[in-house]
């Protein structure tokens, strides 16, 4: 992919007519040039079982990024997405759908100060609020610094971003600063966010791997409060999980706990702060949230998952449940493809009968 961009690029300049000499510095320019990126195909089949009801959708995305070293200590880097909120498209409707191709990121990378990283403009916002960089769904990003420091055993964080494309109708503009560390296999995280005129929240998580004979166990443990600038709602979650791996097999299982007034903690609900299943996610007053989990790797490329997650929560607005298998076929480590299928699945007091087929291709 990388020779095909610069033989692409050199033939344009060519045929723009530059000299042999310009042609050598074009050379020089794109040397170290990395082109990476994502490509993702989704098609989802719903039905209700009440009234029968279907919608079969696809979807779409590309991103593209691209990097270059400027000098020894300045880097450039840039992200071009193709339907980057990853929008889809009824296949009973007309393919009419835009493209809707955007610049997500346009950036600067500084490491000239010692054990720091600072990133300056458009780029990912990589926080437990929100997902960086998702190939299979919106990306949440915004003009910014943000400065990383990890030379001592504490890794301090710190950002601004003067736009996003997260904000709430009071502005966009954020802070966030945190700590992070590893002592005795334990990682500690301790974050803080405020969006102004909007919203603050602060998180904690803990987390370690260790083993137990033969099978290796991970545990964590996160709290996250949010509040709204002039309310007083207890919006919280409270979230614990637990892996384990032996051999061909694995398994896990995690509880959490929404706040007294609601269990929206999160930018995303696919963020660090909150849970998630495949059509479920903690929600409602008092939630409680119950992810348990099991797969096995019958052959180096084929894996068997079945997964049961549920939401309980004060009235019956957002009760859900859902058992579904996945099958996942991985050949190789930059392409991967799924079926699953959902055959108990009910949300909000609504039966349905979901199915999916996702391909994925890293280059």
């Amino acid at each position: 992919m990388k020779k095909f961009v610069k033989l692409s690029l050199a033939a344009a300049v060519a045929t723009a007519g530059l000299t042999s000499a310009n042609a050598g510095s074009l050379e020089e320019a794109i040397k170290g040039v990395e082109v990476s990126g994502t490509a993702v195909l989704r098609y989802n089949d719903y039905q209700n079982d009440d009234t029968q009801d279907a919608s079969s959708t696809n979807y779409q995305k590309l991103a593209v990024d691209v990097t270059a070293p400027v000098n020894d200590t300045l880097s450039f880097g840039a992200t071009v997405e193709a339907n980057g909120g990853f929008s889809g498209q009824n296949t009973m409707s007309a393919d009419t759908q835009d493209d809707n191709v955007q610049l997500s990121a346009l950036n600067f990378t500084y490491t000239g100060i010692s054990g720091t990283t600072i990133i300056a403009g458009k780029q990912a916002v990589n926080t437990p609020w929100t997902v960086a960089a998702d190939s299979d769904g919106a990306t949440h990003n915004g003009t910014g610094i943000v400065a990383v420091n990890s030379s001592t055993p504490v890794t301090l964080i710190g950002a601004y971003f003067n736009q996003t494309n997260f904000g709430t109708a009071a502005g966009d503009s954020i802070y966030v600063i945190g700590a992070k560390a590893s002592v005795a296999n334990v990682n500690l995280e301790a974050m803080y966010a405020d969006q102004e005129d909007s919203l603050d929240s602060w998180t904690a998580a803990i987390s370690t791997k260790l083993n137990a004979g033969d099978v290796k166990v991970g545990l964590s443990a996160r709290y996250t409060d949010l509040e709204m600038d002039g309310s007083s709602s207890d919006n919280s979650v409270t979230k614990f999980k637990a892996t384990a791996a032996m051999g061909m097999f694995k398994a896990f299982a995690a509880y959490g706990m929404g706040g007294d007034d609601s269990a929206a903690v999160a930018f995303d609900q696919s963020a660090a702060t909150t849970m998630e299943g495949w059509n479920t996610k903690i929600a409602g007053a008092d939630a409680e949230y119950l992810m348990v989990g099991a797969s096995a790797q019958v052959l180096p490329t084929f894996n068997v998952a079945l997964n049961y997650f549920e939401n309980d929560a004060d009235g019956t607005a957002s009760d859900s449940h859902e058992l579904y298998t996945q099958l996942t076929w991985k050949p190789s480590k930059n392409f991967y493809t799924y079926v699953r299928y959902g055959f108990d699945v009910e949300i909000a007091g609504v039966e349905q009968n979901r199915g999916r087929i996702q391909a994925e291709y890293k280059f």
